[in-house]
């Protein structure tokens, strides 16, 4: 508790999350030292205190903040994507990347410094061109935006049937805003009586191969 309430001199008080404290210090040459608490929950509660004060305004006020890019394929591995990216020359120079495996996709985030634009459109390039045919999007669309978006400008419209995922397709359907301009509805047909009866699944068919098969 002591420690928790020793304060460093100059530092400005961000409050308590319980007992946490968060400081701020300002420290030479417009550098400013922002200290939180580790838990997340914590660390979240104070936050919002650090970016109020002046001295960080200041901060903000005189720097850029680097871009966020993403690119996002479907279909290939992890390793082929990190093998592309190595092909292209790599990160650096301004430009940092970052391969995650993502909901069944793969999403390249790069980190682009102010003046690294024309390094981080090369790295880009560079990186798709061998494996352009899995790539997706580029930015922060959903599969379900395209997939709605598609619809919508080739007249079209969508159901959905669905067992085992009980409805989770639908749901991210109509979780997109003006989604009811494509998508009509769904049925979870999650036993076999309603896989027949509503979906008209013939019963030979269910029998033979189950309800979960190919």
């Amino acid at each position: 508790m002591t420690k928790q309430a020793t304060i460093p001199d100059g530092a400005v008080s961000l409050g308590l999350a319980g007992t946490a404290p968060g400081l701020l210090v300002e420290h030479g040459g417009g550098r400013v030292v922002v200290v939180l608490p580790g838990p997340p929950s914590e660390l979240r509660r104070l936050w919002p205190g650090a970016l109020e004060t002046d001295a960080f305004r200041k901060l903000l006020a005189r720097v850029r903040p680097p871009e966020r890019r993403v690119l996002k394929f479907f279909g290939v591995s992890e390793s082929a994507v990190a093998q592309a990216l190595e092909a292209a020359g790599g990160d650096g120079d301004g430009v940092e990347v970052t391969i995650c495996a993502r909901d069944f996709e793969i999403h390249v985030d790069l980190v682009v410094e102010p003046e690294a634009g024309a390094r981080a459109d090369e790295l880009a390039a560079r990186l798709v061109e061998p494996i352009q045919r899995y790539l997706w999007a580029r930015g922060e669309e959903a599969i379900e935006e395209r997939v709605l978006d598609l619809c919508r400008d080739r007249g079209l419209t969508l159901a959905t049937a669905e067992s085992c995922t009980g409805g989770l397709v639908a749901a991210r359907l109509t979780a997109v805003p003006g989604a009811s301009r494509a998508f009509r509805g769904g049925v979870v047909a999650y036993s076999d009586e309603v896989k027949r009866s509503e979906l008209g699944v013939p019963v030979e068919l269910l029998e033979r191969h189950g309800a979960v098969s190919p």
